[in-house]
This record gives C-alpha cells, structure tokens and sequence, in this order.
C-alpha cells in the first residue's frame, strides 16, 4: 500500500509540473495577438498578426508585409495591385502590393481617416490613365487620391473627383470569422466573467455618486441629441430628385428663388470641405450659397439620394452601406441618414424633421437606382 501511494504521489507531482510548465506557453500563445484574416477575389489572402500584415497568394506564398493595422483595402483587378489602408505611427497610410511582381510599396504621406464600415475603391483616370482610390471619410463625404508608385514608396495627391473621373474596377477585401481553439474560449469566458464581477461590483460602488451627479445636472444632454448637433448641416436641407450637376442645379435654383444676376444676386456652390466648385456633378453634402451684393443670403446643404457615400450618385458603396444599416449594423447619422431616404420628393426639408430609419423598400429602390 506504502508502494502504491509513493508511485500515485509521483505521478501527481509530474503531471503537477507539465502543467506548469505548459501554462505559461499557452498563455502566450493566446495573448500574441489575436489573428484576424481577410479575403480578396484572385485566392489572394490577408492575415493580420499583432502589428504586422502579410499578404498571401492562392499558393500560400508571402508576397508582402506591412507595419500597421489594416482598415480597410480592396484589389484593382487590371493591375493587380492590392491597397492597404493601414493605421501606424499615429495616422492612417496607403501601401499597395503589386501581386505579379511581389513588390511593396510603403505610403509616405498620411490620408484620411476612413469610415469604419466604408469600401477602399481602386480603378484608373478615364482622362490619364492613372491609378486612383477613393473612400468615404470617418467624419463625413469622401475623398479620392491619385497614386503614384516608385521605387517601393506610394505617394498620395488629393484629387477633385469631378475633374479627374475614375474607372473603377476593384473588389473590397472581406473579412473572415475565425473560431477560437476551446482553450482559448474557455480562458476567454473566465476573463469576462471576472471582468463582469469586478464591473457590477464597481458599478455598485458608484451607482450613488453617479444618480447625484445627474439630480444636479439642470440640462442634461443624450447621445443621440449631441450627435445630432455635430452631424447638423448649416442653413436648410434640399432633397434633390437624384444626381445633378452644378449647372442643372444653377438653373433649377434661380427658377426656384428667381434669382437675377441684373439685380446684383448670385450663386456659387461648394464642397462639404469649402472648396468652391463650378462643373461636374454635386454630392451629398455640398453647399449652395445665394449671395446678395457679395453676401451670403441663403445657406443651403444639398442631399442626394442614394449617394450615402460622397460619389454624387447611387453606387455599390453606398448600397452596401445601407445594407449593413438595415440589417440591424451601424445606424446611418447626419447627411447619411437623408441620403438613404429614397421615397423623399424632391423639395426642401422641413425644419425640426428627423430623418425617417431606412428600410428594405429603400435598400431595393438604391440597388436599382445603382443598376447593381
């Protein structure tokens, strides 16, 4: 008996210390950075790891890695190019992976922030030929950039896109669900259960502090008002009847106000950026100003149906985008919101009108307005 309990002491003791000595290993394992994988047409695959994303051919076969988190990106199909939008250093870059020739080409100057659940365009100048990508921007429109590769650097030039008209011609990078191995959901289960204890036993700490604080607040203010407020164009909304350019929309305002030009009246239009535009089509969000004696009289922010995007027409993007709304995502705000409202007439907006939550009647009117 004295045997048996010597040699049962010794197995538990080993299998004591394996399990020590594997811990730490798989704890490791687990916290190196979660992977995340995304997949682009061409059997082309993108794996993010910690800090680092490698860029994979069908066969598996590193063709190019890059420091940063990836945002968003999308492959131009002509060229085979990959686009990258990647977060370092504390901004936001474009890189490109020229797949043929396995060659990488790191961003040199900062770009926009994009919108989270925004689409990377890629395509070529249908007037020079030239490489271009476009997006829409976290705060609001969009922006286009031409690119220029050389020597493994890219080199971004902000463009108007009413006077440098793209051929798009890409397909946007999806992401893929990874099923975490049983270790890793069993260690991540316990981790939020204990960080739901500590929580609830915080939040009952300061549940009386935090009542206090909102009796004496004389003029409280939700999230969705403060929202409103930052998202709310200056001057009146105009519902357009759909895409328009600056011409069509002169003519349809100076029929609509009579403005004369012999009374000393005018109009000029301008982007959601304050840039002043005089050809090509508007999009959601530029301004058109009635000006009087060289003073602004009227103010008027222009809504486009179906373009929720910056493009100034109904396309993929925006319909992708108001898909995702609809199907319980990320709710649509400010100028967005407007533009997905297709069965609005055309007209002014009244004041005080919320816009209405878009719906699958919306979604099928903005798929066939894009010819999708």
């Amino acid at each position: 008996m004295c045997r048996y309990r010597k040699r049962l002491g010794i197995v538990l003791v080993c299998g004591l210390l394996c399990f020590l000595i594997c811990l730490p290993c798989t704890a490791e394992s687990g916290s190196g950075g979660t992977e995340k994988v995304w997949q682009l047409s061409g059997g082309l695959t993108l794996r993010q790891q910690g800090d680092m994303l490698t860029v994979f051919s069908a066969d598996e076969t590193d063709i190019g890695t890059f420091s940063g988190t990836l945002q968003i990106a999308c492959r131009e199909k002509q060229t085979d190019v990959v686009f990258l939008l990647m977060k370092r250093d504390g901004g936001i870059y474009l890189d490109a992976c020229q797949c043929a020739d396995k060659e990488s080409f790191i961003g040199q100057n900062r770009v926009g922030l994009p919108y989270a659940q925004g689409i990377l365009r890629a395509g070529s100048g249908r007037l020079d030929a030239a490489a271009y990508v476009a997006y829409p921007l976290e705060n609001a429109g969009s922006v286009q950039y031409r690119i220029d590769l050389q020597a493994g650097a890219l080199v971004c030039t902000e463009t108007d896109r009413r006077s440098a008209p793209v051929q798009w011609n890409s397909d946007a990078a999806q992401q893929m669900e990874i099923q975490p191995s049983s270790a890793d959901s069993s260690s991540a289960a316990e981790t939020s259960s204990q960080e739901a204890e500590d929580s609830s036993s915080e939040n009952a700490s300061t549940i009386s502090d935090t009542s206090s604080e909102a009796e004496s607040s004389e003029e409280p203010v939700s999230a969705s008002s403060a929202d409103s407020q930052e998202s709310k164009p200056a001057g009146m909304l105009y519902q357009c009847s759909g895409p328009v350019t600056v011409a069509e929309m002169e003519q349809d305002f100076r029929n609509h106000y009579g403005v004369q030009l012999s009374q000393g009246n005018d109009i000029h239009f301008f982007t959601s950026f304050g840039v002043s535009v005089s050809t090509g089509y508007l999009t959601t969000g530029d301004v058109v100003k009635v000006c009087k004696n060289g003073q602004a009289v009227q103010t008027i922010t222009l809504i486009i149906p179906g373009d929720l995007c910056g493009s100034g027409h109904p396309d993929e993007a925006s319909y992708q985008r108001l898909r995702q709304c609809v199907a319980g995502g990320e709710p649509l705000t400010g100028l967005s919101a407007w533009a997905a409202d297709m069965k609005r007439p055309e007209g002014e907006v009244s004041a005080g009108v919320s816009a209405p939550a878009p719906d699958t009647a919306d979604l099928l009117l903005l798929k066939r307005a894009a010819d999708l």
